[in-house]
C-alpha cells in the first residue's frame, strides 16, 4: 500500500507536505464490497419468484374453483326433479375429457 501511494503522490505531483488528493483501497474491500450486493441480489431474486409463484398458485386455484362451480351447477340442472332420468347419465359420458 505505502508503495502504491509513494507512485501515486510522483504521478500526480504533490509535494511533501500536501495531502493525498486520492485513496488506495485493498482489493479484498472491493470484493466483501461485490459479495453484500450479491447477497441482497440473491435475496431480491428469492422474494420476487415467491411473490411469483403465490400469484400463480392463486391463480390456478381460481381457475380451477370456477370450472368446479360450473360443472356443478351444469350437473344440478341435469339432476333437479324435472329431468329425465338418462340425462344425468348422458351429460357425464359425453362431457368426459378426450
Amino acid at each position: 500500500m505505502a508503495e502504491a501511494t509513494v507512485t501515486m503522490r510522483g504521478v500526480r505531483r504533490l509535494r511533501a507536505g500536501e495531502e493525498n488528493d486520492f485513496e488506495v483501497e485493498n482489493s479484498s474491500d472491493l470484493v466483501s464490497i461485490i459479495k453484500d450486493n450479491t447477497v441482497t441480489l440473491r435475496s431480491a431474486a428469492l422474494g420476487i419468484g415467491l411473490i411469483t409463484l403465490l400469484g400463480a398458485a392463486i391463480g390456478l386455484m381460481n381457475i380451477m374453483l370456477v370450472s368446479v362451480t360450473e360443472r356443478t351447477r351444469e350437473i344440478g340442472r341435469a339432476a333437479r326433479p324435472w329431468g329425465l332420468p338418462g340425462r344425468m347419465y348422458c351429460s357425464s359420458f359425453w362431457s368426459r375429457p378426450s
